[in-house]
């Protein structure tokens, strides 16, 4: 009988065994492999891992100045590395002095993609590195400057490509510097005045020093000026535009400076900004700012109307003797105070009779009239929109010092002047205002010298007939016109006189000058036209002189009184300096003739 239960034991045995020994197959063939793979494998393989690419590179540098900048590549895999090629990409501003070794292609080369002249933002360097043998280092040596604001970053960039060996494929690394621009190679000022005022010079200074180690060329200085400035001139004189200067080679240490003058014509604000910088040109003319200043000036507008009238106006005719009031008003148009003020009345003080002038709140002082914010304490502080007035009266000379013929057309001209030092407050900031011209002709007085007499001057009858005159008979009395001229010429000048109605024109006259002496009977009228009258006739040249008869027959109503023999005289004529007209009445002529030593006494009819 079969034993089926040993049977199937029999079988469950070898089954476990075949599973055991293909269990030990397979952990002997992993222990195979890991020790192929780590110990008996060969060891080229590329990890990707190993390469190593560096910069070396300040962090700070001073713009200008030459710094070193190492740029290292190795190769730590353990297979070689083919086609290798190193592409430094410089910041903008960066100007290279050298490299060791000396780059494939450079800043004009394909791979910067820069044209000649040009000035790229990021220029390119490229090292072909060829094969690169497993363990091998490269170092690449740049010398260069950065150029730039203080202040800003700028960043240095490298590309490492390469293909391993028995690779298809590239690989590469990158590597990049941040650099601080800290301090710039010059010291730099802007000199300018806290204060001025619109139309008033402006003097800039600027002042430059190379503050580095090194020398420099291509330096530039740029002056931007506010709106509403003018440039007048400077020294040195500007390179272009007004406002550039290109400079030569500044070594160090070396100082230089920059005068510049001009004027504020406008402005658009109350503080004009000037703004100043200094800086270097790189090989592509590009301008690369070292130092910047600003200087605000406040613009003062100080604006201050003043006026002068002579008895209410601008000007004045006065005759000799003639008094008159000044009046200097002033108004402050500007949003400035005016302080430590004073006016100055400057006239020629020839013709003005001292002894009757009369300043008040002021003093007359080295030929000027002066009030001043010690005498006038409205002058100390004239604020915005104030406005003040000082007085002056005076009077012309009744005689006037003068009686020449090259001191004809007299008059007193000129005008006020309104003077602050301290405007705004700024002691030595002065404001001065000029008033309109102010003038003062002087009238020429015609005089007429008249009498009449019945002798001349040797006693001889001039007349005819009973002296003194008798009732209803006619006597001759001869009338006398002497008329004078004074500062300026005159035209047109006549005299006029009415005859009494018991007076008649005589037969015989004579004049000088001008017309003969013309009678209208029905008038009753004796006029002389005398025509143009120089100046000084009757003093340095002859007076016009003219004389004529009338004939008085007295009445019933004139016994024992004294007769007239002509009425008022009119003497007029045109001032051709003051182009004015003159016109005064002398008196009428009786017969009281006090002046002939005849005829003295015997001038009341008789019966």
């Amino acid at each position: 009988m079969i034993n089926f239960a040993y049977t199937a034991k029999k079988q469950h045995s070898k089954k476990k065994y075949w599973l055991a020994l293909l269990f030990f197959l397979c952990i002997l063939s992993a222990s195979g492999a890991a020790v192929y793979f780590f110990i008996l494998r060969p060891q080229n393989s590329f990890t990707g891992q190993a390469v190593k690419l560096s910069i070396i590179a300040p962090s700070e540098v001073i713009s200008g100045s030459t710094y070193d900048y190492i740029l290292e590549y190795a190769n730590n895999e353990k297979v070689n590395l083919e086609q290798g090629k190193l592409v430094v990409y410089l910041p903008p501003g960066f100007n290279l002095i050298d490299a060791l070794p000396s780059p494939e292609k450079g800043l004009a080369g394909s791979e910067a993609n820069v044209a000649p002249g040009a000035a790229p933002e990021t220029s390119a360097l490229t090292w072909e590195a060829g094969p690169l043998i497993s363990g091998a280092r490269e170092t690449i040596k740049l010398k260069g400057m950065i150029l730039g604001e203080t202040g800003a970053n700028r960043t240095l960039k490298a590309h490492f490509s390469y293909q391993p060996e028995s690779f298809n494929s590239r690989f590469s690394n990158q590597e990049e510097a941040e650099i601080l621009i800290k301090q710039s190679l010059v010291d730099f000022s802007l000199e300018a005045p806290e204060k001025s005022g619109l139309g008033r010079e402006v003097n800039l200074v600027l002042k430059y020093r190379n503050a580095s180690s090194e020398s420099f060329d291509h330096l530039r200085v740029v002056l931007n000026y506010p709106p509403g400035f003018v440039f007048l001139g400077s020294s040195p004189k500007p390179d272009r535009d007004n406002n550039l200067w290109d400079l030569k080679t500044l070594v160090s240490g070396e100082r230089g400076r920059i005068d510049i003058q001009g004027k504020m014509q406008a402005a658009d604000s109350k503080n004009a900004v000037f703004h100043a910088s200094m800086g270097i040109l790189d090989q592509y003319q590009q301008f690369f700012t070292q130092a910047e200043q600003e200087a605000s000036v406040l613009v003062l507008d100080p604006r201050l109307e003043i006026t002068a009238t002579v008895n209410n106006g601008e000007s004045a005719n006065l005759s000799p003797g003639s008094e008159m009031e000044i009046v200097i008003t002033y108004h402050n148009l500007g949003g400035t105070s005016l302080e430590n003020s004073s006016v100055r009345l400057k006239m020629n003080a020839d013709l003005w009779d001292a002894s009757a002038a009369a300043a008040e709140k002021g003093s007359f002082k080295d030929g000027e009239f002066v009030w001043d914010f010690i005498s006038d304490p409205a002058l100390a502080r004239v604020l915005p929109d104030q406005k003040g007035k000082v007085v002056l009266k005076a009077r012309l000379l009744a005689v006037l010092p003068y009686n020449s013929l090259d001191k004809r057309n007299l008059k007193i001209a000129g005008k006020a002047i309104f003077s602050s030092n301290k405007v705004d407050g700024t002691e030595g900031f002065a404001l001065s205002a000029d008033s309109n011209d102010l003038e003062i002709k002087v009238d020429t007085e015609l005089a007429l010298a008249q009498e009449a007499r019945y002798y001349t001057l040797e006693y001889k009858p001039a007349g005819s007939g009973p002296l003194p005159p008798k009732l209803g008979i006619p006597t001759t009395y001869r009338i006398y016109w002497t008329v004078s001229n004074t500062t300026n010429d005159a035209e047109n000048i006549r005299l006029i006189t009415r005859l009494p109605d018991n007076v008649e024109f005589g037969a015989a006259s004579f004049t000088s000058l001008g017309s003969d002496i013309k009678y209208n009977s029905e008038t009753r009228e004796a006029l002389w036209d005398i025509g143009r009258l120089q100046a000084y006739s009757g003093s340095v040249l002859a007076g016009a002189q003219a004389w004529f008869d009338v004939v008085l027959t007295p009445n019933l109503d004139q016994v024992g009184e004294i007769a007239l023999l002509t009425g008022e005289t009119t003497i007029s004529g045109y001032d051709l300096f003051t182009e004015a007209e003159v016109k005064f009445v002398s008196p009428p002529l009786d017969t009281d003739l006090r002046n002939d030593l005849g005829a003295i006494g015997k001038g009341r009819v008789a019966q």
